[in-house]
């Protein structure tokens, strides 16, 4: 019965949002629907592969509250009342900076791709992860380019803002909507999967967003656009899933129904963990940029070290437990749970009455921070900590400039 608390209480949720805002296609409804759907699928997992494992009260309990507290600024802003008014013209300059750099990065990382799956994936991938070999050499000029995919978001809202509008030319659209891909190219060279979650989940929020400014035409034409795409991109995650997780059909599914439903059981074992050991990294590793801006040392001593506390306990470390795992040793509960006021107060004083493009940018990272956190905090290294941060400013740029112009 614990394991039921997370998918009822999220279903609670989405109810609520939908009596709320009266509607079914807002942003807030895809995050509240996805976590629950999430909760139920850890539900067969805990069945099938630990029918043994007794959840705690406690420790499920706190997942679920401090999930909830990171879900009420979507219950709070008004996505159900978004209103784009912007000027044409100086889109076009923005638009423009966005497009150069995100077809820089994708190009660039899809030049590895090919190697990627004309090799052992499966092999590759752990001699990567190890450190003894890997198809990207690194250094400055791939950190750039990770650095310049991290604004795939913002080439998104670029994108269909152009094409709702119909602002610029054919070929600054397709170059902004190209440069989108720069996520899953990035996350391919390194063989991983979450780069199309994040890139399909990302398309789902602008199309929900958008949808009321699209022509039928253009519904049709973006459909048809991403069903193909969607498409080749979850071929793709089925090969790797294959060679990395099974050795046959049935083991690369179960793959991916525990890609999503692996976090309450892997948060549970978690928590139990720190209560037992108490340390803390302080954003360490989390927030890298912050501590190298700051010249702070960022070294974790070795009797610090997280992974050595889940090997000493038996237990595999690098796996999902949502965004409150990756920050449990980082913050403690009850720094997550501050970090949490934080965000729902920031929301709540910042983003009032119609949603325009500066606040539409700044929920849309809010949203992929959430949809990422079901499995951990993926905007942990320096190009995607450079995200928040950009976002956050290009957010005060729009919100102060006269690109947008203001609702009543």
């Amino acid at each position: 019965m614990i394991a039921f608390i997370p998918f009822s209480f999220f279903m609670i949720f989405f109810f609520l949002n939908f009596k709320k805002k009266k509607s079914l296609l807002v942003v807030s409804n895809l995050v509240f629907l996805f976590y629950a759907l999430c909760a139920l699928l850890c539900l067969f997992v805990l069945k099938i592969d630990y029918p043994n494992y007794k959840l705690s009260f406690k420790g499920v309990s706190v997942f679920t509250g401090t999930l909830i507290l990171f879900l009420i600024p979507f219950y709070i802003v008004k996505d159900n009342d978004i209103k784009i008014k912007i000027d044409k013209n100086k889109i076009i300059s923005f638009s423009v900076f966005f497009a150069t750099i995100g077809m820089i990065s994708a190009l660039y990382f899809s030049q590895y791709i090919f190697n990627v799956f004309n090799a052992n994936i499966a092999a590759n991938r752990r001699a990567m992860v190890l450190g003894y070999a890997s198809l990207i050499n690194p250094g400055f000029f791939n950190t750039l380019m990770g650095a310049f995919g991290a604004f795939y978001h913002i080439s998104f809202i670029l994108f269909f803002v152009l094409l709702s509008f119909k602002i610029g030319n054919f070929y600054l659209r397709l170059a902004l909507f190209l440069s989108t891909l720069s996520e899953p190219f990035h996350v391919f060279a390194y063989y991983g999967r979450d780069g199309v979650f994040t890139w399909l989940v990302c398309f789902l929020f602008c199309y929900v967003v958008f949808f009321k400014y699209l022509s039928k035409k253009q519904i049709k034409l973006i459909n048809l656009v991403f069903f193909s795409l969607s498409f080749i991109f979850l071929f793709l995650v089925m090969i790797i899933s294959y060679y990395r997780f099974g050795e046959n059909i049935l083991d690369m599914f179960w793959s991916i129904v525990k890609y999503f439903g692996q976090s309450l059981y892997n948060y549970d074992i978690s928590y139990s963990l720190f209560n037992k050991f108490h340390f803390l990294n302080y954003g360490k590793t989390s927030f890298p940029l912050l501590y190298d801006i700051l010249g702070i040392d960022r070294t974790i001593a070795f009797d610090n070290d997280v992974s050595s506390t889940f090997l000493w306990s038996g237990e595999i470390p690098w796996v999902f437990g949502t965004f409150l795992k990756s920050w449990l040793f980082e913050f403690g509960v009850f720094g997550t749970i501050f970090i949490g006021l934080c965000i729902a107060l920031f929301f709540k004083k910042n983003i009032k009455g119609s949603i325009n493009i500066d606040s539409l940018l700044l929920l849309f990272l809010y949203y992929i921070f959430l949809m990422q956190g079901w499995f951990y905090f993926r905007m942990s290294t320096n190009q995607y900590n450079l995200m928040i941060l950009g976002s956050i400013f290009f957010f005060y740029v729009l919100r102060f400039s006269k690109i947008i112009i203001k609702n009543d």
